[in-house]
């Protein structure tokens, strides 16, 4: 992507991919001409025309980039890139050029997606692969998808978890504790997370400090994974 935008000489290039519409509306909305140049940019449009987003990482043009900062500065702007920054860029005829993602992308700017990125994992063929997996969190600590084990069904586990319950369809970090005849399902436990003895959780976020973050029904609906 850089290499790209370097050699097409561009002020931006910002990242985008294609999804299903009727979540378009949730994003920063898209649209290029037969250049690949961008035409339109709308944040969280209530009706979308496109069904392009903005992945939300860009390249710019350092010395242009300040520019706009500059101009931006002492305005009532909202010191957001894609509310202030592309469109301003954008009015004044930029040569802003879009890079499709065409690996893997998931946006977890919420909770309920971040849940929902942590469910693809765990299926039986995951969004992306266990070996490519970030670990920023005690990356010593292998991790491996277990389908189908004494107390464990279909789910992803750092190499120290250690469960005297049943979990299923869920991911646990590395240090997660569940206890005796604890049930969890379609939870992510983050590290160090604790599960009482006899505790029933599921689709739910369970934080280091044991505060369980509930899903919404939508979110947690399988049709809304997309």
């Amino acid at each position: 992507m850089i290499r790209r935008h370097r050699a097409d000489r561009a002020a931006l290039t910002l990242s985008y991919q294609r999804i299903e519409r009727r979540y378009v509306h949730l994003f920063g909305m898209v649209e290029f001409d037969d250049t690949g140049s961008l035409t339109k940019f709308v944040e969280k449009p209530a009706e979308p025309t496109s069904d392009l987003i903005f992945a939300a990482f860009c390249v710019f043009d350092a010395a242009i980039l300040h520019r706009y900062l500059e101009m931006l500065d002492g305005t009532s702007w909202q010191h957001d890139v894609s509310r202030d920054v592309i469109p301003a860029m954008l009015r004044a005829g930029e040569r802003i050029l879009g890079y499709e993602v065409e690996g893997y992308w998931e946006d977890i700017g919420t909770v309920d997606r971040f849940h929902l990125a942590h469910r693809g994992l765990v299926r039986e063929r995951p969004t992306m692969p266990i070996d490519q997996l970030p670990r920023t969190v005690r990356p010593e600590i292998p991790v491996r998808r277990v389908g189908y084990a004494d107390g464990v069904v279909s789910s992803l586990l750092a190499a120290d978890v250690a469960s005297d319950g049943f979990i299923e369809d869920s991911t646990a970090f590395a240090g997660v504790r569940v206890g005796r005849d604890a049930v969890v399902r379609d939870c992510v436990l983050l590290p160090g997370a604790h599960v009482p003895d006899g505790a029933r959780l599921e689709s739910a976020i369970i934080l280091e400090d044991g505060t369980v973050q509930q899903m919404s029904p939508i979110a947690s609906a399988p049709e809304a994974v997309r």
